[in-house]
């Protein structure tokens, strides 16, 4: 695939020259300015974003509003990004950043996963127990259907306290 902000040709000065001779109607339509004028390139090759930025626990995700004024919405910059170079995000995937970095938009650093197997990559997956100190074993081990795991004892605790 072959990304304008690949190789080492590509750096911040030249996407800003480049991005400041397009003429104003362009810069509002074309997708791919609008992702190149918000992100700095890092050694790892990361499009780090630098636009407006979406706080969760879980960590920060760039955002970006698209569409003309008055019917504007607010997407996440990196299934933008991954669906301006990419292609659409199929039906029941999220996107993964293999890089670990929320704020990448670098479609090389994002993959289409079930939720399941995003969960069993993120940072949580290294946790050899539970928030309570139960191991995660296979027998202990609990897959929701957001794909997130709990904790099997503590699940039943909670449900009893429920029932109760």
């Amino acid at each position: 695939m072959n990304h304008p902000l690949k190789g080492t040709k590509q750096t911040p000065e030249h996407i800003a020259k480049r991005v400041a001779n397009y003429p104003k109607v362009r810069k509002l339509q074309d997708p791919k300015i609008k992702i190149e004028r918000k992100v700095k390139i890092t050694d790892a090759g990361c499009w780090q974003w630098v636009g407006a930025i979406f706080q969760k626990p879980t960590g920060s995700y760039g955002q970006l509003r698209v569409g003309r004024r008055g019917e504007a919405k607010v997407v996440r910059a990196h299934r933008y990004s991954y669906e301006t170079y990419v292609g659409a995000i199929p039906q029941g995937l999220v996107l993964d950043h293999l890089c670990r970095n929320t704020l990448c938009v670098n479609p090389d650093h994002l993959e289409a996963v079930t939720q399941k197997v995003n969960m069993s990559r993120g940072r949580h997956a290294t946790k050899s127990k539970c928030v309570n100190g139960h191991s995660y074993t296979a027998s202990n081990t609990y897959f929701n259907s957001r794909g997130a795991r709990e904790c099997r004892t503590c699940r039943g605790i909670r449900y009893r306290k429920r029932k109760n």
